[in-house]
């Protein structure tokens, strides 16, 4: 009996891991709306969207132990150097 999906074997592998990388830094540039022109529902959907494939990223990264520690401590102290736009 498998103690893993099949499928996590892809997870972990660092192709995947540039490859999702990439694909947020896309995402954040090129697809999230502009707050004046987008409609409500829309830009909301579109930030908890991107919201919520940020913290799936971290959490493939932070729960795999073949991660480098630098890695991990990177993802984890992000958040905190964000600035707020007020």
């Amino acid at each position: 009996m498998r103690t893993h999906p099949g499928w996590l074997y892809w997870v972990r592998r660092p192709l995947f891991t540039v490859l999702a990388f990439v694909a947020l830094v896309a995402y954040a540039f090129f697809l999230l709306p502009n707050k004046d022109l987008a409609p409500p529902f829309w830009f909301y959907f579109s930030i908890g969207l991107f919201i919520f494939l940020v913290l799936g990223y971290s959490g493939n990264i932070l729960a795999d132990r073949d991660k480098p520690e630098f890695l991990k401590m990177t993802i984890a102290i992000i958040p905190s150097f964000q600035k707020s736009r007020r």
